[in-house]
């Protein structure tokens, strides 16, 4: 009689849910270079495409460029996936492109 071996599971996908201040100020000059606008995109562009209220846009992304807090790992998440191509929903609204 032949034994069956159960297989290990899958290890789990490796996923960056940190960044460091200079990761999050390299993703926002990186961003705006990528959707075309020539510049860095400003704190308050930068936290309304991650979903954050206007009025609480600027102070979120900038707390995470000076080490004052770290970004969610949500927020992280969304980073890279931009980083790597995903658009937002209504990022051209939302940046006037």
């Amino acid at each position: 009689m032949v034994r069956m071996v159960k297989p290990p599971p899958p290890e789990p996908a490796h996923i960056q849910v940190t960044m460091t201040p200079e990761d999050v100020r390299a993703a926002r000059f990186a961003l705006g270079k990528l959707w075309g606008m020539g510049r860095a995109l400003k704190h308050t562009e930068f936290s309304r495409v991650l979903g954050y209220a206007p009025t609480r846009a600027q102070a979120a992304t900038s707390r995470w460029e000076h080490g004052k807090r770290s970004p969610p790992p949500a927020a992280v998440i969304a980073i890279n996936m931009m980083l790597e191509g995903a658009r937002p929903p209504g990022l051209e609204r939302e940046l006037d492109l």
